[in-house]
C-alpha cells in the first residue's frame, strides 16, 4: 500500500497500457504468508487470455466484440434480424456526454440527444449500415428526441420516459426505428409523446404509453411516409386537444396494440386522409369523462371531403361512458363528406352513444360484428354505401330513434343478420327519403309493441327484402322491389354488392 501511494504522489500513472507492461497479481502458493506469492503478468498475455468482451446478452440484444479495431462491437437484435456495427450507449447514471465514445460500452453518453448526434455524425452509416443507440434502464425526464436518418434506438427493460416527452422526426423525412420495452408517462398537456410530420419510414415499438395530452400524431406534409406502431397499451387523457391518435394526409400506418387503446374523448381522428391504415387491437375503449366537451365522444372520427383513404379496423369497440354524449357523438362518426373505404371487424358496445353514424359523403363501409347499443345502431346518410353482414344488433333501451335509419341517398345492405329492439312501439328500420336504398337478405327482426319493421312513411325509396322475418309488419307505403314467385328468389343486387 505504501508503494502504491508513492506511485500516486510521483504521478507514475498511465492512461493506456502497452503490451509489455506488467500488472501485479497474487499467485496461490501455500509456502508464502497468506497463501499467495507476489507475481506479475504482461498486459498482452492478460488480454490474450481474457479475449476482450466477446459476448454479452441483455434483454435479447447480443453484443459481441471488445471495441477494438480488430474486434469491433456488434449489436444483434434477433427479433428484427438486424446487426449494427456502430453502437452508442446511453446511461443516465454512469454516462458522460464529454467522454462518451462510439462502440465503447464502458464510455456511455448521459443524454439520448448527445448519443443520437454522435451516431448521426458517423460518415459510414447508411440504410444498409445503420447505427444503434442503446438506452440503458433508468427514468429519463422530458426527453426531446429528434430521430436521425439511419439511426435506430433500442430501449432495454426498465427504460421510462416521463415529463414532456416528445419523440419526433421534426418534419424531416428519416428512416429510423425504436425497439424494445419503452414505457412513457407523459405529463405534458399540449404535446404528444410521439409525433411524425415528415414523410418518414418509422417503426415505433414500446410497452405502453400514458399521456395527459394526445398520444400519437402522424401528419406528414409530403406523401410516402410509412409508420408501423407496435405496443401493449395506449392511454390518452386528451387534455387540451380532444383526441388521442391523429392520422392525416397521405401516409400508410399499421398499428398493432396487443392489449387496449383507451381515451376519454376521440380515440382516432382521420382528417384529409388518403393513405392506408390498419388498426389491430382487441379492445378499443372510450372511457367516462368530459374533460374536453361532450361533442367529442367518438372512437373513430373521419372527416373532410379529401379523406379518400382505406381504413381497416380489427377489434372490439366499447363505450364505457354512461353520462356524456353530444351532437356528433357516435363510436364511428363520418362528418363533412369523406369518401373513404372503411372495414370494421369486431363487436361494438355502447352504453350511451350511437354505434355507427355514417352520415354525409360517399364512403363505402363494411361491418362484420355484433352491435349492442342504447341508441341508434346504424345511421346512413349522404351517398354513403354500407354493407352489414353476419351481425346481431341489440337495441337495449326505450329512447330516441329507431335502431336503423337510412336517408339522403344512402345505401344499406343488411345480410344474414338478427335485430332485436326493446324500443316500445317504435319502428325497427326507418327509410326517410325517396333517394335512399335498402336491401335486406336473410334477416330476422323482433321489436316490442306496435309500429313497423320497415317504415317508409311518405317517402318512396328503393327497398328490397328477401328471406326476412319480423314480428312487425312493414308500413303501408312499403314497396318490395324483389320479385317473389312461388318460393323465395335470389336477386343479384343483394348477393353482389355494388362496391
Amino acid at each position: 500500500m505504501t508503494n502504491f501511494l508513492s506511485l500516486i504522489r510521483g504521478r507514475k500513472i498511465k492512461t493506456a497500457l502497452e503490451d509489455t507492461d506488467l500488472i501485479a497479481i497474487a499467485t496461490k502458493d501455500p509456502t508464502f504468508d497468506g497463501g499467495y506469492q507476489p507475481t506479475a503478468i504482461q498486459f498482452s498475455d492478460l488480454q490474450a487470455q481474457l479475449g476482450g468482451l466477446q459476448t454479452v446478452s441483455v434483454d435479447g440484444v447480443t453484443i459481441t466484440g471488445n471495441g477494438t479495431l480488430s474486434s469491433p462491437l456488434v449489436a444483434t437484435i434477433p427479433s428484427i434480424a438486424a446487426n449494427y456495427a456502430n453502437v452508442v450507449f446511453v446511461d443516465l447514471v454512469n454516462g458522460n456526454n464529454a467522454t462518451g465514445l462510439i462502440n465503447r460500452f464502458d464510455k456511455p453518453f448521459q443524454s439520448i440527444s448527445n448519443a443520437l448526434t454522435a451516431a448521426a455524425a458517423l460518415p459510414s452509416i447508411s440504410i444498409d449500415n445503420r447505427a444503434l443507440v442503446y438506452i440503458r434502464r433508468g427514468t429519463y425526464n422530458s426527453p426531446v428526441i429528434n430521430l436521425q436518418n439511419n439511426v435506430d434506438i433500442y430501449c432495454e427493460s426498465g427504460v421510462v420516459f416521463t415529463g414532456s416527452t416528445n419523440i419526433r422526426d421534426n418534419g424531416v423525412a428519416v428512416n429510423a426505428n425504436i425497439y424494445g420495452s419503452l414505457k412513457i408517462y407523459s405529463t405534458s398537456g399540449s404535446q404528444p409523446p410521439f409525433s411524425i410530420s415528415g414523410a418518414s419510414v418509422i417503426t415505433f415499438e414500446f410497452d405502453w404509453i400514458s399521456s395527459n395530452a394526445a398520444a400519437i400524431q402522424i401528419f406528414p406534409t409530403a406523401p410516402g411516409g410509412r409508420v408501423t406502431i407496435k405496443g401493449n397499451y395506449i392511454y390518452s387523457a386528451t387534455l387540451g386537444q380532444g383526441f388521442a391518435i391523429t392520422i392525416r394526409n397521405n401516409v400508410n400506418v399499421v398499428m398493432n396494440i396487443a392489449n387496449s387503446i383507451e381515451s376519454i374523448h376521440q380515440l382516432f381522428r382521420f382528417r384529409f386522409f388518403s393513405g392506408t391504415a390498419v388498426i389491430n387491437c382487441p379492445n378499443i375503449n372510450m372511457l367516462a369523462g368530459n374533460a374536453y366537451g361532450g361533442n367529442w365522444k367518438q372512437i373513430f372520427y373521419i372527416d373532410e371531403a379529401s379523406s379518400t383513404g382505406n381504413i381497416i379496423v380489427n377489434g372490439d369497440m366499447n363505450d364505457k361512458d354512461d353520462n356524456f354524449y353530444g351532437g356528433l357523438a357516435a363510436l364511428v362518426r363520418l362528418w363533412t363528406s369523406p369518401a373513404i373505404n372503411l372495414t370494421i371487424n369486431g363487436d361494438i358496445i355502447s352504453v350511451w352513444n350511437a354505434a355507427l353514424a355514417l352520415g354525409t359523403g360517399s364512403s363505402k363501409i363494411s361491418y362484420n360484428g355484433k352491435i349492442t347499443t342504447t341508441r341508434e345502431a346504424i345511421y346512413v346518410d349522404g351517398s354513403t354505401q354500407v354493407n352489414v353482414k353476419n351481425t346481431t344488433i341489440i337495441r337495449t333501451t326505450d329512447t330516441v330513434a329507431a335502431p336503423i335509419t337510412v336517408l339522403g341517398s344512402g345505401l344499406l345492405y343488411l345480410n344474414d343478420s338478427t335485430i332485436y329492439s326493446s324500443f316500445v312501439d317504435a319502428n325497427i328500420i326507418n327509410v326517410e327519403s325517396n333517394t335512399a336504398r335498402l336491401y335486406i337478405k336473410g334477416v330476422t327482426a323482433e321489436g316490442v309493441g306496435i309500429n313497423y319493421f320497415i317504415n317508409t312513411g311518405l317517402a318512396t325509396p328503393i327497398t328490397g327484402v328477401i328471406n326476412a322475418a319480423s314480428n312487425k309488419p312493414n308500413s303501408p307505403g312499403f314497396v318490395n322491389t324483389y320479385t317473389i314467385a312461388g318460393s323465395f328468389s335470389v336477386d343479384s343486387a343483394i348477393n353482389t354488392p355494388k362496391f
